[in-house]
């Protein structure tokens, strides 16, 4: 009972003193709530991307199955039917393979506006995620055969939302691309496989297993295993890597793969965000760390104020350790205060975040796990600001303070020695922020001003899939793509459009291919001639702004009937033709298929534009044979439609979508992009690391100025009375400013120095985010210490002038 009245009667005594000294409440409580609300909404990030369990049984046992081939570069290579039964049959590390491949189609009603996910999969594939149907059941190995394959299972939200969770569901029929499927399941709440952010809801159907795909001759899109219990997944892949190279000597031709790799499936969804998260995370630490050794700064200067205070409390018999529990309640007290305020922020931030990384998670909100970060960084905090003054009473015999007054007492030098050690802290910190946040500057702009070899204004872009069925006896060309771009340039505003399997500075795609040199020896499998292939209309290059360098692009005369000709760019020539003129040169593309070069054009970044420019060969569509295989069935399944415009290009998007619906209601359209946007998100984790440390660099450079200006103004109000005897005895105004001046161009420059130090340590962790810039950036470390000195010497100025303008006479008096 004495201890609640005490801790009461504490906490009564705290709130009061901090009424006693808003300004101070204020300061310290918005710079913790800063630091605090900042972590907690990274913790937010960090575990809905990289530390909260997908929701499957064991995560950590499922790996991505990649199979890589010299013959193409150490690239990955497609898997085959045949090879995954050889892996499950003599590998005894794998408990189960299972394989998908998904895309975009319309579901039900005649409209490409309700996409879903079409997602093939294999009959194992739920069991070996651990994952049951509340409703209904799974799908069975015989429905993967052709003609038996048209069952689908539902995922909760969908069955949730656009079927008001009717269990009647069950049985009835669907239409996904035209194509009617059988509802047989529901899957639970959160289950979006193959990605638990997936943007558009998926529905999953057997993958079919045709002729091609059990002979080999089609590859499997994507293998997902569960490793038996106890099994590294590094010593599984040497085992499966031992297995492929048998199989790649008993039939190179058919088992192209001669090396095995996994990767976790936890790691494969965050592969692109993990390192900006990690480096972000440590800024954010460092922010927190500012943060903290401000306050309890102020709050060492603010319990030095008050020595007179405690000794009095002492010498009426308040004992060290009530003293000492008191000003660790005032600490506690200014924490949670902070804490409210960070919640608040905390929420604010996490919409930012959310929307920065909507690519890897749904949303960001709080949990249990969130508010037990909240807690931990309030009660750390309060003991981090609270302990330091604490100890520093604890070693100074409080009855001192009664010998002296207040006004008078000042700091000894170690007092002041640990107040600018806090100085000192803090510009270091922030000098190890600001170099990182300039580094990530200069990168951005370096990636904002390579050329990128088009014009990406004015363009608007989307992707669609084609219902294969269809189309598998016309031809799509005559039948469906002149049509389409003949109605799109009709539009008011429209300059041209323009059709392509892949366009510029699109990460996620590119068909590798590797090819021959008529004429030239026949290399080995190591240094055959590998690049990426474009299937294009012939005006591409033109719309885009694609410069030609040497001969010719398509015409429409380049059909069928013609001989075929095909347009390299510079990458290519460099590589292959560096001391020659590529034009009437020949280039094939698998056993039969010989194209002339007709053109060079520029090189055009394909993918990030941190990556190198890789050799491509294009085609005209209009040459692509009807009944040809895999060209054909490319043009045939998807494509990518660039259309340019005079104005805003998002204005025409309605005419746009109604024409594609008109011409086939039954294609999957992705969503509207401008080109300008694509190559904006092709910065990838740079933009992300970019935007946010500057946000993080900037506060730590407001909380170091504040801190800074605070400490000089508290350290000149304790020397008014020695600043008075100096200006008494004849020093001049010039004098006392440079008094305060070089005290503060003192500890700020030792803050700097030890700050550029540190970062020349820690540069190398940023180099993989930077492009043209080298990880030691002399311009880029000596700009920060030039922002640090002005920052600084601006916090001096107005205690400076405080300083400068003391009157002695009342300085005097006041004694």
């Amino acid at each position: 009972m004495m201890a609640v009245v005490s801790m009461l009667q504490n906490l009564r005594f705290a709130l009061r003193q901090i009424a006693r000294a808003p300004g101070f409440a204020a300061l310290a409580c918005i710079t913790l709530a800063v630091g605090i609300g900042i972590s907690a909404a990274m913790f937010a990030v960090i575990d809905n991307t990289l530390l909260r369990p997908i929701p499957y049984a064991h995560p950590g046992r499922l790996v991505i199955l990649q199979a890589k081939s010299a013959q193409f570069r150490n690239m990955s290579v497609g898997l085959t039917y045949p090879e995954l039964l050889r892996w499950q049959k003599r590998d005894s590390d794998l408990r189960q393979i299972g394989y998908y491949h998904s895309f975009p189609t319309p579901l039900d009603e005649k409209t490409s506006s309700d996409l879903v996910l079409q997602v093939s999969v294999s009959a194992n594939l739920f069991k070996l995620l651990g994952i049951k149907p509340i409703l209904g059941r799974g799908l069975t190995k015989s429905e993967q055969q052709p003609g038996h394959n048209y069952e689908a299972v539902l995922p909760e939200q969908l069955w949730r939302e656009k079927y008001h969770s009717d269990s009647s569901v069950l049985g009835s029929t669907i239409r996904l691309g035209g194509q009617p499927y059988t509802v047989v399941g529901v899957m639970p709440r959160n289950f979006t496989f193959p990605r638990p952010a997936e943007k558009i809801a998926p529905v999953w159907v057997p993958y079919e297993l045709t002729k091609d795909v059990v002979s080999g001759n089609t590859n499997i899109a994507n293998a997902i295993a569960r490793l038996r219990p106890g099994i590294d997944a590094d010593a599984a892949a040497r085992n499966l890597s031992a297995i492929q190279r048998t199989l790649h000597k008993q039939d190179p031709k058919k088992y192209v793969a001669e090396q095995v790799s996994l990767q976790s499936y936890r790691d494969s969804l965050t592969k692109d965000s993990r390192p900006a998260l990690l480096a972000l995370a440590v800024a954010v630490g460092l922010v927190w760390l500012i943060a903290s050794t401000n306050v309890a700064a102020l709050m060492l200067t603010r319990v030095h104020g008050r020595r007179r205070e405690l000794a009095i409390r002492s010498a009426l018999g308040a004992g060290t350790f009530r003293i000492l529990l008191q000003l660790l309640t005032e600490s506690l007290l200014l924490s949670v205060i902070a804490c409210i305020l960070g919640v608040a922020l905390c929420a604010a931030a996490l919409k930012l975040f959310g929307h920065t990384l909507q690519a890897y998670a749904t949303s960001f909100h709080f949990s249990p796990d969130m508010l037990l970060v909240l807690l931990g960084a309030t009660v750390l905090a309060a003991l981090l600001v609270g302990m330091l003054p604490v100890l520093h009473i604890a070693a100074s015999p409080i009855h001192q303070g009664l010998h002296e007054s207040s006004a008078r007492s000042g700091m000894s030098r170690r007092q002041n020695r640990v107040r600018d050690l806090f100085v000192i802290l803090q510009v270091a910190l922030s000098v190890l922020l600001l170099v990182s946040c300039g580094m990530m500057l200069r990168t951005l702009y370096n990636l904002r001003n390579v050329p990128l070899g088009f014009q990406p204004s004015h363009v608007l872009t989307t992707s669609f899939f084609i219902p294969q069925k269809e189309y598998s006896k016309r031809n799509i060309v005559p039948t469906f793509y002149e049509p389409l771009l003949s109605r799109l340039r009709a539009i008011p505003g429209v300059q041209g459009a323009a059709i392509s399997s892949v366009l510029p500075v699109n990460p996620h795609f590119r068909i590798g291919v590797g090819f021959g040199i008529p004429g030239r020896p026949k290399p080995d499998a190591a240094h055959k001639p590998h690049g990426t292939l474009r299937i294009m209309s012939p005006n591409l290059d033109s719309l885009l702004g694609v410069s030609i360098l040497r001969g010719r692009s398509f015409t429409d005369r380049d059909t069928a009937s013609s001989a075929p000709v095909a347009v390299v760019n510079q990458a290519l020539v460099r590589r292959y033709f560096p001391h020659g003129d590529p034009l009437g040169h020949q280039v094939q593309l698998g056993k039969h298929a010989i194209y002339t070069i007709v053109g060079v054009v520029a090189d055009v970044h394909q993918s990030d534009l941190n990556q190198p420019t890789i050799p491509e060969i294009d085609l005209s569509y209009l040459q692509v044979a009807p009944k040809g295989e895999f060209l054909a069935d490319l043009i045939r399944m998807f494509m990518q439609l660039a259309v340019r415009t005079r104005q805003n290009p998002k204005t025409i998007i309605p005419q746009v979508r109604s024409i594609l619906h008109n011409i086939n209601p039954d294609l999957a359209l992705n969503p509207f992009v401008t080109m300008q946007q694509q190559v904006d998100d092709s910065f990838g984790s740079q933009t992300l690391a970019g935007r946010l440390l500057m946000l993080f660099a900037a506060i730590a450079l407001l909380i170091a100025g504040a801190g800074l200006y605070s400490l000089l103004a508290y350290s000149v109000s304790q020397r008014r009375h020695e600043i008075g005897i100096r200006i008494a005895l004849g020093a001049q105004r010039g004098q006392v400013l440079r008094m305060v001046f070089s005290h503060a161009f003192a500890v700020t420059g030792i803050g700097i120095v030890i700050g550029l130090i540190g970062s020349w340590f820690a540069a190398r962790t940023l180099e993989s985010f930077l492009y043209g810039v080298q990880p030691h950036d002399w311009p880029t470390m000596l700009a920060v210490a030039a922002i640090l000195l002005a920052i600084s010497m601006l916090a001096a100025y107005l205690p400076a002038r405080s300083a400068a303008s003391v009157d002695p006479m009342i300085a005097l008096r006041a004694e």
